[in-house]
């Protein structure tokens, strides 16, 4: 993947990194990463079997 940035958006990334001690590829993993997290499936919830219900197989 690759994505075109201005030069001040590039200067400004790199000043922000500096700042907080970070590389800019790390800081975008961590971006994207946070933003993909909230779209992420979850697994079904196991059903409760109760005491009383056969097994068949």
């Amino acid at each position: 993947m690759s994505f075109k940035l201005t030069d001040m958006q590039y200067r400004a990334l790199l000043t922000y990194c500096r700042r907080y001690n970070t590389t800019p590829v790390r800081y975008l993993k961590t971006i994207v990463n946070n933003q993909v997290e909230r779209y992420k499936q979850e697994l079904p919830p196991t059903p409760i079997v109760s005491e009383n219900q056969l097994e068949l197989f």
